[in-house]
């Protein structure tokens, strides 16, 4: 289902796009507002997938909605209509964060029939975003929640990712480690980034985990258990390693 907001001034042409997007969309459900101040008690109440609006509007125009809802920082697909040769206001609305904007024709409300394709495309590529940022909040969660230090290194070696976990065990702020050489802050007197230990994770997916001891930078040694999975791309190329560290007690 693809709840859609109509905003127009006139009655009759907001009567009209509903029936016409309804009837040739079964799975549209559209609701009709004649201002902006009547969009945005609509906007409070319902979560909407598209709003189509027209720009001139008496009291406020359809960019004046689009700021305030951008203001709100909702991501709600945008797409302004505005009349022929006002390609300066379509730049403007462009620039302010609208998705789309067309130019009303001779038509009327029947060109909202080729707009079917273009609402889908928006709404499909604003639930795939959200979709993407529910994942990267739960991997966020998952990363943060891990007892283990884990550390993202690229194929140079760079620390790009750690967790506080990480942090903790090194005694380092995040800030003082992500961009620096796994090398410079770990100083591994037993070979732990020996070319052998890339070959596992390259070969197996996943390296043997190794007990070492290492130097870290305010001068301490520290005895660790670490191991290395190997990140790849579509071509099978290694390009960088999820690396996992335990504190480890030796005799």
């Amino acid at each position: 289902m693809i709840r859609i907001l109509v905003v127009d001034d006139v009655k009759e042409i907001v009567e009209v796009v509903k029936y016409i997007l309804e009837e040739s969309n079964p799975g549209f459900t559209v609701d009709c507002a004649l201002s902006v101040e009547e969009a945005l008690i609509h906007i409070k109440k319902h979560e909407y997938d598209v709003i189509i609006s027209d720009y001139y509007m008496p009291e406020a125009t359809g960019l004046d909605l689009l700021k305030q809802i951008r203001a709100m920082n909702m991501t709600i697909p945008f797409i302004i209509q505005t009349g022929q040769g006002d390609s300066a206001n379509a730049t403007e609305a462009l620039q302010n964060g609208a998705d789309f904007f067309f130019e009303k024709g001779s038509e009327g409300p029947l060109q909202f029939l080729e707009f079917t394709q273009i609402i889908n495309l928006l709404v499909s590529k604003r639930r795939k975003e959200i979709a993407l940022n529910q994942n990267i909040l739960k991997y966020r969660q998952l990363f943060e929640l891990h007892r283990e230090g884990l550390i993202f290194v690229n194929n140079e070696d760079i620390i790009q990712e750690v967790n506080t976990s990480f942090s903790e065990i090194i005694e380092k702020n995040p800030s003082e480690i992500i961009g620096k050489r796994f090398q410079d802050i770990m100083v591994d007197k037993h070979g732990l980034y020996a070319p052998d230990l890339k070959k596992q994770a390259y070969d197996k997916g996943r390296s043997n985990e190794i007990n070492t001891e290492v130097l870290i930078p305010d001068g301490k040694r520290l005895k660790l258990l670490i191991s290395a999975l190997a990140v790849k791309n579509d071509q099978n190329e290694l390009v960088g390693m999820w690396i996992l560290i335990r504190e480890g007690i030796f005799g």
